[in-house]
């Protein structure tokens, strides 16, 4: 039996579908990757796209447009789901306000 992975999200998630910009740090003057979140979470956030799946430890600045936020990010993992469809999933760097239902 495998153990939790330590970098996992353990933080409550909310299914939140937004759009949100994606560029790499410190590359300027490129358009950035257009993606959609699939859910957020304080210290997360998990999206899907059109392209190739990014490559894990890549540092990203992802905006996040209904949040009005911005943060740096680790993508954690990238995978395609479909010809269409791919998932990763970042990690951020500092945490976000998520309006959680109480």
């Amino acid at each position: 039996m495998m153990g939790k992975d330590p970098e996992r999200r353990t933080e409550d998630r909310l299914r939140w579908l937004s759009y949100c910009y994606i560029s790499e740090e410190g590359v300027e003057h490129t358009a950035p990757l257009i993606a959609i979140t699939q859910d957020t979470s304080k210290n997360g956030v998990n999206v899907s796209y059109i392209g190739e799946p990014l490559i894990p430890g890549t540092l990203v600045k992802v905006h996040i447009t209904s949040l009005r936020q911005q943060r740096s990010a680790k993508i954690m993992w990238s995978k395609a789901v479909n010809r269409l469809d791919t998932r990763a999933g970042l990690k951020l760097m500092e945490p976000i306000t998520v309006p959680m239902n109480t």
